[in-house]
Order: C-alpha cells, then structure tokens, then sequence
C-alpha cells in the first residue's frame, strides 16, 4: 500500500477535479490516485523509450554493433516481417518493455 500524500488546491481546481470524479461516480481521492497512476505509467514508458533510443543510438555509433546487426540482420530479411515484440528482438530490433505495464491495473 502506498503512502498518504496531501496536497492543498485551489477552489476552483478542487471543484473541476470533483465534478470530473463525481461524473465518473468515485471519489476525489481515487480519481486523483487513477490520475496519478496513469501520468506514473506514461513516465515510465518515456523513460524506456528513451533508453532504448540510446541503446540504439549506442550501436548504430558502435562498428561492432553495426556489424552484428548487419551480419544477423541479413538471414531474416528474406523471411516475413517481425510481428511480435519476441520476433522483433529476434529480428535485431531492439524492444524493452517494463513489464509493470503488463500488470493489470487497479
């Protein structure tokens, strides 16, 4: 479980965040928590993605990742495209996925 937090609103924010809770039929407090979760899970998925454009960025800089990419990448050129995550990986793409995000969220 999480830890409390308090946070102090002016009028007219507390009134539009409470008319959107009450719209949806929960609480401020919860509609802030789904808020806040939501805003967590894009930063994290910013921040993979931007270590993976480093990594990216790192090979393609790097003659011995552009040779082992272009030497693996050969064989499965002729083969059908990647579909899945597993196959790009495979395939020489590079795919990292915070399995957080896999989670059901509640």
């Amino acid at each position: 479980m999480g830890h409390p937090l308090s946070i102090r609103l002016d009028d007219d924010t507390q009134a539009t965040l409470e008319d959107a809770a009450k719209a949806r039929g929960i609480g401020l407090a919860t509609y802030l928590r789904e808020l806040a979760a939501k805003e967590a899970r894009r930063l994290r998925r910013e921040r993979i993605r931007a270590q993976s454009r480093a990594v990216g960025a790192y090979v393609a800089s790097s003659p011995e990742g552009q040779t082992f990419y272009a030497d693996w990448g050969d064989s499965h050129r002729r083969r059908r495209a990647p579909v899945s995550p597993a196959e790009k990986a495979m395939a020489g793409q590079i795919v990292l996925v915070d399995w957080r995000d896999a989670l059901p969220h509640h």
